[in-house]
C-alpha cells in the first residue's frame, strides 16, 4: 500500500491532483495532546471506502437543498463536482450520537488554480453545509479578498471559508451568517488534522511494529477522527 496523502487532503487539495491511500482502520478514541478539547471526545471514526456506499453518499450530498444553496452562492456556481474526489468520514463521539462528514469538491478543468470544497456535516440534530474557496499554485489576485494561506505538503494553499447553511424549520436553506474561526469546520480540520494523523501513527506503530505500513493506516484512521473531531466541535 503506498501512502502518499489521506483522503480528506485529496478533496481539499482537488485542483493539484493530490491521490489518496488510507488504511481501513477505525479509530479509537482520540485525544491527542495539543489539538483536542476535553469536551469533545472521538470514540470511533473510519473513512467510507465501499464504491457503492460512497457513491450512495455522494448522490444524497449533492442533492442536498444545503449544498444547492451553498453552490448557488458560490463565486462560480457553474463549476462541476469532481466525484473521484470525493470523500466521507464517519464517526460516533462520547455521549452518544453518529456523526458524518461528506466533502465535496467543485472544479473547473479549465482553471486548476481555483475550486469550491463543501462539507456536509450530518448529525442527529440535523445537517449543516459549510462552503470554502480554495486557490492553489498563485497568490490571490487584488479582487480575491479574505483568503489565509496555509502550507500543507511543502506547498501553500489559499484557503477561505465563507458561510454556513443550515434548514429552517420550513425545509429552506439559509446562510447561518458570519463565520468565526471557531465555528468554521474547515479551519478546524487545518488547524487539527496533523495531530491526529501523528497520534494515530503512533498507536499504530506501537500496536504492529513489524508492519512497514502500520504508520499509515494510523495516520488515516486518525485524520477520520480529526473530522469527526472538527464535526463534534460545529454541534457541541
Amino acid at each position: 500500500m503506498r501512502f502518499t496523502r489521506t483522503a480528506v487532503l485529496a478533496a481539499a487539495l482537488v485542483a493539484i491532483g493530490a491521490t489518496g491511500c488510507v488504511g481501513r482502520k477505525e479509530a479509537g478514541p482520540a485525544t491527542p495532546g495539543g489539538a483536542a478539547s476535553e469536551e469533545t471526545r472521538v470514540t470511533s471514526a473510519h473513512w467510507v471506502w465501499d464504491r457503492a456506499a460512497l457513491g450512495t453518499a455522494v448522490a444524497s450530498a449533492s442533492s442536498s437543498p444545503l449544498v444547492q444553496r451553498a453552490l448557488r452562492d458560490a463565486p462560480d456556481a457553474t463549476l462541476p463536482i469532481v466525484s473521484e474526489r470525493v470523500v466521507r468520514a464517519e464517526g460516533t463521539f462520547e455521549g452518544g450520537g453518529a456523526a458524518a462528514v461528506t466533502i465535496l469538491p467543485y472544479a473547473s478543468s479549465e482553471d486548476r488554480t481555483r475550486a469550491t470544497i463543501v462539507a456536509l456535516l450530518s448529525g442527529d440534530e440535523g445537517d449543516l453545509a459549510e462552503r470554502s474557496e480554495l486557490i492553489v499554485g498563485r497568490a490571490p489576485f487584488a479582487d480575491e479578498s479574505g483568503f489565509e494561506p496555509v502550507v500543507i505538503g511543502g506547498r501553500t494553499i489559499w484557503f477561505r471559508t465563507d458561510a454556513t447553511y443550515s434548514l429552517t424549520g420550513d425545509g429552506v436553506a439559509q446562510a447561518v451568517g458570519a463565520i468565526s474561526k471557531k465555528r468554521s469546520f474547515v479551519d478546524c480540520f487545518l488547524q487539527n488534522y496533523r495531530a491526529f494523523a501523528d497520534a494515530g501513527a503512533k498507536i499504530a506503530t506501537e500496536d504492529a511494529p513489524d508492519v512497514p505500513w502500520a504508520g499509515a493506516v494510523g495516520a488515516g484512521a486518525g485524520m477520520a477522527a480529526a473530522a469527526i473531531y472538527c464535526f463534534a466541535r460545529i454541534w457541541i
